[in-house]
């Protein structure tokens, strides 16, 4: 009989994300500026996942969001993102956003 213990895979590494956060988030500012935004939401998504904590990451999903009319998704957005930064620099935008959309 097979060792069980030798089909195993290893345990992932809590540690070390499976997405580079920072990469995606140049990634999709670049994509934003470059009108790309489905694209741009296919970066943030993983890397909103993987760095739920992440505000600059938030702010773009939800950036892209709006420019595609997402506002489900824009909502989510900008909520996270006043979560994590009730009275940060993007703050006051996104409340704007949030209060046009009619977001719960």
């Amino acid at each position: 009989p097979q060792d069980p213990d030798r089909t195993r895979k290893p345990p992932a590494d809590p540690k070390k994300p499976k997405v580079d956060v920072e990469a995606a988030i140049k990634e999709a500012k670049t994509l934003y500026l470059q009108g790309k935004h489905k694209e741009a939401l296919a970066v943030l998504g993983p890397a909103t996942k993987a760095d739920k904590n992440n505000a600059t990451a938030w702010k773009l999903l939800g950036m892209n969001a709006q420019k595609l009319n997402r506002l489900t998704t824009m909502c989510a957005a900008y909520g996270e993102l006043l979560r994590l930064q009730p009275n940060g620099p993007d703050a006051e935008q996104a409340r704007t956003n949030r209060k046009l959309a009619s977001c719960k």
